[in-house]
């Protein structure tokens, strides 16, 4: 029988990919953000990855913050010109 608490569980730390820029997402952000440049919704995007829409656009706010940019065409272009997607 394993024994932990899954209390903790949300608390434990997400791996982070190091990007070139000095962002660093983790690896259901830089899903996110594959999709959205494939132009998909928010819900489009919840429902491709068994998650909220309030989840997608948690993870679309944080990578706004990580990269500097004002909206979403201004991530993915970032995105591109940095080679992150």
């Amino acid at each position: 029988m394993l024994d932990f608490d899954l209390g903790n569980f949300n608390s434990l730390p997400q791996r982070r990919t190091p990007q070139p820029g000095g962002a660093h997402f983790t690896a259901r952000e830089l899903e996110v953000l594959r999709l959205m440049a494939e132009g998909a919704t928010s819900v489009e995007i919840a429902a491709r990855l068994s998650i909220s829409v309030h989840t997608v656009k948690n993870h679309r706010k944080n990578l706004l913050r990580k990269a500097h940019c004002r909206n979403a065409g201004q991530l993915i272009a970032t995105s591109l010109a940095r080679r992150i997607i």
